[in-house]
């Protein structure tokens, strides 16, 4: 709990946060992790079933290009459907939540989803949307782009995977949002979205993210706060905030102090 007795609960399949020594888990009161995501070893096998050809810019075979991709593979044998994906997991999880903590008020619940990241893997009918082409393999891996001259269609069609998985993810969100207000709750919950960083579209003849690479479309995130009397709606402000804002920002709404 925290102070003042709220309810604590996270849900999200960032492989980081729930590795062992991270300790993001500590202080809630419930987490749940839905495994699958990066490199976290869920299955070690069988290899003979996976195949990286298909996003691999010279259709090689090789495991060994990319060992997170080789792993992301294994770990998505048993997806079968658009809600056996990763992202639906989650959010169908933390609605879960919502159910189970109705009565728990008051309640933080920090949904994490780990998409659009890169593995850029949506259901391929969100990428198809923006972009097809039979002269471009789905580079759901997109660093690998980077080690080619990619064509045209090559650099549109992996484009088309972000802006698919960022649509897929909308999606999911948008079905936790109608769970809030299916359970009238909107009009008392503060709703917060952020990410950590954002990522190169080819801007300057690269994709992913580095250190090295602090350009703007990296390093500023999105912040939209959604106020349930409806305060300063629409509106965008263009004040200097960081993540360790946030903590603060919430325990103020909650009426609570920060915890020490």
């Amino acid at each position: 709990l925290l102070p003042g007795g709220v309810v604590t609960g996270l849900v999200g399949d960032t492989y980081h946060m729930f590795k062992p020594t991270q300790n993001f888990t500590r202080g809630f009161c419930s987490w749940d992790f839905i495994r699958g995501q990066e490199g976290d070893p869920v299955r070690s096998g069988p290899l003979s079933a996976v195949d990286v050809s298909p996003y691999h810019p010279e259709g090689l075979n090789d495991l060994h290009a990319w060992p997170t991709l080789t792993q992301y593979l294994l770990n998505m044998l048993d997806r079968h459907s658009e809600e056996d994906y990763l992202t639906p997991r989650v959010f169908r999880r933390a609605c879960t939540w919502l159910e189970e903590n109705r009565q728990n008020d008051p309640w933080f619940l920090w949904v994490d989803s780990f998409a659009p990241h890169e593995r850029w893997d949506p259901p391929m009918q969100f990428a198809d949307s923006y972009y097809t082409t039979s002269e471009s393999r789905n580079y759901i891996q997109p660093q690998l782009v980077n080690r080619t001259t990619p064509s045209e269609p090559e650099i549109e069609r992996t484009k088309a995977l972000y802006y698919g998985y960022v649509t897929f993810v909308d999606k999911w969100i948008g079905v936790f949002l109608d769970k809030l207000r299916e359970m009238q709750l909107l009009d008392d919950t503060l709703v917060i979205f952020t990410s950590d960083h954002g990522t190169e579209l080819w801007d300057r003849d690269r994709f992913g993210k580095g250190g090295d690479r602090l350009y703007r479309y990296n390093t500023g995130i999105p912040l939209i706060v959604r106020h349930p009397d409806g305060r300063d709606g629409g509106t965008v402000r263009d004040d200097f905030v960081q993540h360790q804002d946030l903590l603060p920002t919430v325990c103020s709404a909650l009426g609570v102090a920060l915890p020490n």
